[in-house]
């Protein structure tokens, strides 16, 4: 099977094509792949955070070579599978990647993990429901719904099972191979100082404000990843 020009990869929350609801569409990104993150399709049962499990299902994806395109969650596998292989990787895209390890030690990263961490230390004690309300008041709302329908519950359960993002076993050398272009929409402290580590070590850092942490729903979001398409069809820097 041939390699897909672009594999996108999603977050938590929406999963496959349904996370890019901008994209999936868009006849200049034709021939790109939408993957669905282990523990996220329809008939499969929520599961704890494998990192390996995550990189290769990223690798599966890429096959021979392919630009990767990552929201949030999906920034930690696209990493690791660009450390991983560098080679297959033409370009990287993330999109507000929580790479928090990178940049531990700031004062935004602290005070996430500050609130954050109690949470998921409680985690095997609270049901999915129980934990994202507890999860999203950590996160500052102060009124949170809890979730109700089939849905919700299962994406709850989910998030109940998923690692914190800090305890990703990351490293910038795949950010010093692969041409890597990092998004954040300039409203989070957390998500520009961990972008600012990976600017560190040679990423491109903009901002996209208006869009929030979905910053792939900015009118301009897909002509900036098509522009790093052309600068490097011919292959890495360097």
């Amino acid at each position: 099977m041939d390699a897909p020009r672009a594999v996108f990869v999603h977050g938590t929350g929406l999963a496959g094509a349904a996370a890019w609801p901008r994209q999936r569409d868009d006849a200049r990104l034709r021939g790109s792949m939408y993957l669905t993150r282990p523990g996220y399709g329809g008939a499969e049962a929520p599961r704890a955070t494998d990192w390996g499990m995550e990189r290769d299902a990223v690798l599966a994806a890429v096959g021979s070579g392919a630009h990767l395109v990552a929201f949030s969650y999906g920034g930690l596998a696209a990493l690791l599978a660009a450390a991983q292989h560098p080679d297959r990787i033409r370009t990287m895209c993330l999109i507000e990647p929580p790479a928090f390890s990178l940049a531990r030690g700031e004062p935004g990263v602290e005070a996430h993990v500050a609130a954050v961490a109690p949470v998921l230390e409680r985690r095997g004690e609270l049901g999915p429901s129980e934990f994202v309300v507890a999860l999203l008041r950590a996160f500052g709302q102060t009124d949170p719904v809890a979730p109700q329908t089939e849905e919700e519950l299962r994406s709850a359960e989910i998030s109940r099972l998923t690692a914190a993002p800090w305890e990703a076993p990351l490293s910038t050398d795949a950010v010093r191979e692969v041409p890597t272009l990092v998004l954040t929409g300039g409203w989070n402290r957390e998500y520009d100082e961990a972008a600012a580590a990976l600017a560190r070590a040679g990423a491109t850092h903009r901002e996209l404000p208006g869009a929030g942490h979905r910053v792939q729903d900015h009118p301009a979001f897909t002509e900036m990843i098509l522009d790093l398409w052309q600068e490097h069809s011919a292959g890495h820097r360097g």
